[in-house]
């Protein structure tokens, strides 16, 4: 991912005189090309130290002397100052950032920035999303005329849906009861949502064009009519908001998301008590002793979501939301920490660190394996889950056969039709092998991502005696068919050679692939790879023992190889058993055929 180089000026102050920042602190960041002002705020927090939410930071940087200075508020001011930076690449330190970080209770007291007339204008607040108060001006015909605003969604998709598919099960069971009791509340909610249907129509024909609301209705349409917007502000992005009725949520998942964040920043806890693809809601867990619900309904003809009812007063004790906290998900944890891997620089946030910033931030505490599930969640939103990532395979080998032709590239999948084998030389490997030194090494390694798996590679060495890499493939598991695939797959790619030698460790698998597929080919034992073993199996393998071990492999003469065999038999004799079973002439200089086998 390409990136370009940003310093941010911060804990210094404004000279009022000529404009100008003085004093303070700064530091060099890697801005990822594909940044959206979100992903910006929390990269800037997380360099500079700000953890708290109650802390909110501007971003300003100038241009020439004399001009005012520009403010980053939105993605659109994000791409724009990456491509001014890209201008101006061999000039690292042109077009600084600074940063002022303001209390919330300031930020709020800041003016807002109001449009031209006859637009809604939807204030940008706290770390660049819509904020809790929106402007709407509307012209004499009472028709809202909206300008050309772009609602952001994330990259990947986040299924929240699943997380109350338990909580369901309980509503379900409890239906009659739920009935009676919206019932009785029906007279309180009826006022409420008559005044709310009362500006449907000229709310739906206005913003219809904008395909943001429907206007056509059906007499067997149940979904909750779009609410009037005057009164509410569109949410659509993940910045933090405060919850009031007539918010207006881009879809379902948004809102869930924006009230778990709110239960955990505030110190609540709530539990569903019905919801549905038309309707969210949710009460107090202490639904006996305190009165908070909040009630959103579906926007007719729309994904959007909006706030018909909230009773925003806890009368619970602080005794109830103590421990446990069950707003704290690992898909939470993910979005609250996402961010933190959006830095190319940052490779390493492990789970502990997750628990320890949660703490910090929210004051939650879990468990390390719920932190690490929550890792995964953000890995997963900003990278992809496992599983789509075997779908995308294909494609992927399109591509790189469409950049490298004359490559070799093969997928096969069992007879269920899913992924079994994959196999990629490329054809500058292929074209540089007839210069390599007549020499294979192969070897395994374990996958540690979700399905698990092997990789195997090959690699050569060059005229200068390095690592040339010739092929990889992505197998079940070493076992003889597998390896038996992958040097059948190898062949013919690159074919055989004159005094052909394979180096590989003590696998079997391997061994009776190469005398099926390379029968003419001299086979030997990695001297590392044995070395290990023998750490593993002797305690005692070091000092002397080790010495004549590589004295050992390392003989040219037949003498020379018997004292030191004999130098390891008086030390230890299973272990001179042990390296005679293991067949001298595939791993000592003296009688091999391969060559040198100590890499």
């Amino acid at each position: 991912m390409d990136a370009v180089c940003v310093f941010v000026n911060y804990n210094g102050q404004w000279d009022g005189t000529s404009s100008s920042y003085v004093g303070g602190e700064m530091k060099g960041i890697l801005v990822p090309d594909n940044s959206t002002y979100v992903g910006l705020v929390e990269l800037v927090r997380s360099v500079i130290g700000i953890r708290g939410r109650d802390k909110n930071i501007v971003m300003r940087y100038g241009v020439e002397p004399g001009l005012p200075l520009v403010r980053i508020q939105c993605d659109a001011d994000v791409k724009f100052y990456i491509q001014l930076k890209k201008k101006d690449v061999h000039v690292l330190s042109k077009f600084p950032v600074t940063i002022d970080v303001l209390d919330e209770s300031a930020a709020e007291a800041m003016p807002a920035e109001v449009g031209a007339s006859n637009h809604i204008d939807v204030q940008r607040s706290r770390d660049g999303g819509q904020s809790d108060e929106a402007m709407q001006h509307v012209n004499d015909s009472n028709t809202i005329i909206p300008p050309p605003l772009q609602f952001p969604s994330p990259t990947v998709g986040l299924d929240l849906h699943n997380e109350y598919e338990i909580e369901k099960q309980d509503e379900v069971m409890h239906n009659d009861l739920c009935t009676a009791h919206d019932d009785c509340n029906a007279g309180e909610m009826h006022d409420a949502d008559e005044s709310h249907r009362s500006n449907e129509k000229s709310i739906a024909a206005s913003i219809g064009g904008h395909s943001i609301v429907n206007n056509t209705r059906s007499e067997n349409d149940k979904v909750s009519s779009s609410e009037s917007l005057s009164d509410g502000v569109i949410v659509a992005d993940y910045t933090p908001v405060t919850m009031r009725i007539n918010c207006i949520f881009e879809n379902k998942k948004l809102l869930q998301y924006h009230l778990h964040h709110d239960a955990m920043s505030k110190h609540y806890q709530f539990k569903v008590k019905r919801s549905n693809s038309t309707l969210l809601h949710v009460i107090c867990i202490d639904n006996e002793g305190c009165q908070w619900q909040l009630r959103a309904t579906r926007m007719r003809g729309s994904e959007m979501f909006v706030v018909k009812r909230f009773d925003d007063v806890h009368t619970c004790s602080i005794e109830i939301v103590q421990g446990h906290h069950r707003q704290a998900k690992s898909w939470m944890i993910g979005e609250c920490v996402k961010a933190k891997y959006l830095d190319p620089t940052n490779t390493l946030y492990r789970p502990a660190e997750i628990m320890r910033d949660m703490q910090d931030e929210f004051g939650v505490s879990f468990n390390y394996l719920r932190a690490w599930r929550g890792k995964e969640a953000a890995l997963n939103r900003l990278r992809g889950d496992d599983a789509g990532s075997y779908k995308v395979l294909p494609a992927w080998a399109e591509m790189v056969m469409r950049k490298n032709p004359a490559s070799d590239i093969q997928i096969e999948t069992d007879s269920e039709n899913c992924f079994k084998y994959f196999y990629m030389c490329l054809a500058a490997s292929k074209h540089g092998w007839p210069y390599c030194r007549p020499v294979i090494v192969v070897d395994g390694s374990a996958l540690k991502a979700r399905f698990g798996g092997m990789l195997l590679a090959a690699c050569g060495h060059d005229a200068n005696g390095s690592i040339f890499p010739l092929a990889f493939g992505i197998v079940p598991s070493e076992s003889n068919e597998s390896w038996n695939w992958f040097f059948e797959k190898l062949r013919d790619s690159i074919g055989t050679r004159e005094s052909l030698a394979i180096v590989a460790d003590r696998h079997k698998g391997i061994e009776y692939a190469v005398n099926h597929v390379y029968p003419d080919a001299a086979f030997g034992i990695c001297v590392q790879h044995l070395a290990a073993n023998l750490k593993t199996r002797y305690k005692d393998f070091k000092g002397n023992l080790k010495t004549y071990f590589d004295g050992a492999s390392r003989s040219y003469l037949l003498s020379e190889f018997h004292r030191h065999m004999e130098s390891i038999r008086g030390l230890n004799p299973d272990m001179h058993r042990y390296l005679v079973e293991a067949d001298p002439t595939k791993w000592s200089e003296h009688t091999s055929t391969v060559g040198d086998m100590q890499s």
